[in-house]
């Protein structure tokens, strides 16, 4: 998760930067076509991370709600381990109950 946040943030700070960057040229030397690949390229990718971003906020938001908590006895027809973190589980309600 905070790989993400850094990752959008790298991008969204590099972005600035080559905007920045462009301008500073633009304003004194004319059109830089060379940068505007990596103005391109900038903009891009922070379309991307910032579209999966959105993406990954909009799964992991209804999680809880998607999944009903296990009961006892499904918990009995298995040996009780989490497959994700090998952690033995117990039936109960909230935000700690395993997840069927």
């Amino acid at each position: 998760l905070y790989e993400l946040y850094l990752k959008l943030i790298m991008d969204v700070v590099k972005l600035v930067v080559y905007f920045v960057f462009f301008s500073i040229v633009f304003t004194y030397y004319g059109i830089p076509i060379h940068l505007l690949r990596q103005l391109y390229l900038s903009f891009k990718n922070v379309n991307e991370r910032l579209r999966h971003f959105l993406l990954f906020r909009r799964v992991t938001a209804n999680l809880n709600e998607r999944f009903a908590n296990a009961t006892e006895e499904e918990l009995e027809a298995t040996d009780k381990v989490c497959i994700i973190c090998r952690e033995e589980m117990t039936a109960g309600v909230g935000a700690g109950a395993p997840k069927r």
